[in-house]
């Protein structure tokens, strides 16, 4: 990437700009050591920390999975990685490991430790867990391996749960563990798998796994339907797609209001995405099959949605070349979504027009000041366009909007008159017919970003 500076951004279509809280919000980086204060998990500052993060495939010593194969990137390339962080906004991995293998191998041990630093340097928890259950020798080497990374959490499984932890904690290590019961250990972490057959209603909930959130810290793991497969998941799972996507934004707003950390699905073909080339993310419209695999249906695009708190149908801007939100200043951004060109068409060349098939884009920075960006495709309906961020754009939250013909002032007062017309208008539509966007920009370094396949 050329410049310097670059630019973090989302486009997403606003319900509301009335109150602050209508902002994407980006999720707090890793920021450990960490240690369990009464409920709550809490970073090197003393501030509170909710785990929003997905499940990794185990690690293998495959240089694709590492490297990518040239045709896609692998499951734990920086691509991916980057793309967990940046586009899904979460802020954790929870990262399988083979016990046999890291017994037996230092190769596979030196994987486990690159992948679990690519996943800090991306800003990400790494949580480790292990393939098997009860394995005293496995965790006893791999929290001595890691005792001294303050971005890492283990998650040892099994009914010896006491044991597991004392084994830990005898290698020096003094990060939070995650347990599936009580353990005597001040920086134990409740985790628990609720299941779409016996959890439905918010008794439900509260008697699995609500109730703990008044002591320990909990965190949920899983809670994918499993559609890709002939499971009891997939057949308890409302096969309504409205009422199966009211039933997981009914969790993940229960998760929030109870401050419950989550590691949900998994990051791999068939549950949150369909690809490692494109991150095409995963979603409900269409319907499914259970046991289709991969299946194409998945509840990707409702953790997004909910991440970022933006509508699902909305805006979504991103990288062309990466498919990341990170951006340069005066670079290309194109965004999916409701765009209704009145036909599709090219800019013919340069400079960029303002106006391209009847559209044209603003973007508001932090500043207040409000600038017309240069237009490079539009499609008609259901598609996208292509626009430059204009090159003065100040770092710090900013507002785009696309419009059906042209935006009548420029500039900070023309910002402050078109936010006070969106309000008028229903989900983000105003009277003149344009649609508002929310654009978290945030600075990043070179160092952030250089490692990237791309």
């Amino acid at each position: 990437m050329a410049s310097g500076r670059v630019l973090l951004l989302l486009f997403a279509d606003s319900v509301s700009l009335a109150a602050a809280a209508s902002a994407p919000q980006i999720t707090p980086a890793v920021n450990g050591p960490y240690h369990v204060e009464a409920q709550r998990i809490v970073d090197a500052r003393g501030r509170p920390y909710l785990i929003r993060g997905t499940e990794m495939p185990t690690v293998t010593l495959k240089a694709e999975d590492f490297f990518g194969d040239g045709k896609e990137f692998g499951p734990f390339s920086a691509s991916s990685f980057v793309t967990i962080r940046q586009r899904l906004n979460m802020n954790a991995v929870r990262i399988p490991v083979s016990a046999a293998l890291y017994e037996e191998s230092a190769d596979y041990r030196a994987r486990v430790e690159q992948v679990v630093r690519r996943a800090n340097r991306f800003e990400l928890l790494a949580i480790l867990a292990s393939d098997t259950e009860n394995d005293l020798r496995f965790w006893t080497h791999c929290s001595a391996q890691f005792q001294g990374n303050p971005d890492l959490f283990f998650a040892p499984t099994g009914h010896a749960r006491q044991a597991l932890v004392d084994a830990i904690r005898s290698s020096g290590a003094n990060q939070p563990v995650l347990v599936g019961g009580a353990v005597r250990d001040a920086d134990a972490i409740f985790e628990v798998t609720p299941r779409y057959a016996v959890t439905r209603t918010g008794e439900d909930r509260w008697r699995q796994f609500g109730s703990l959130a008044e002591h320990p810290p909990v965190l949920v793991s899983d809670l994918d339907p499993q559609l890709d497969r002939n499971s009891e998941e997939c057949t308890a799972f409302p096969s309504d797609p409205a009422e199966a996507t009211r039933l997981v934004e009914d969790y993940l707003a229960y998760f929030d209001a109870h401050e419950i950390s989550w590691t949900l699905s998994s990051f791999r073909p068939g549950r949150l995405l369909t690809n490692y080339r494109f991150y095409d993310w995963s979603k409900l419209d269409d319907g499914w099959t259970c046991g289709e695999s991969p299946s194409r249906s998945g509840i990707a695009m409702i953790l997004l949605s909910h991440l970022w708190n933006v509508e699902p149908h909305g805006l979504f801007s991103v990288n062309p070349t990466t498919g990341s939100f990170v951006l340069a200043r005066g670079a290309l951004s194109t965004a999916y979504g409701p765009i209704l060109a009145d036909r599709e068409m090219h800019a013919a060349g340069r400079p960029l027009p303002f106006r391209l098939g009847n559209m044209t884009v603003r973007v508001t920075d932090s500043r207040g000041v409000a600038r017309r960006a240069g237009l490079l495709f539009t499609g008609a309906g259901w598609s996208y366009l292509t626009f430059a961020i204009p090159p003065n754009t100040a770092l710090g939250p900013a507002e785009v909007a696309r419009a059906h013909g042209r935006f009548p002032l420029d500039g900070p007062r023309g910002r402050r008159e078109r936010r006070a017309r969106i309000l008028d208008g229903h989900r983000g539509r105003s009277r003149s017919g344009y649609r508002a966007s929310v654009s978290a920009i945030r600075e990043w370094r070179n160092e952030d970003v250089s490692g990237l396949e791309m």
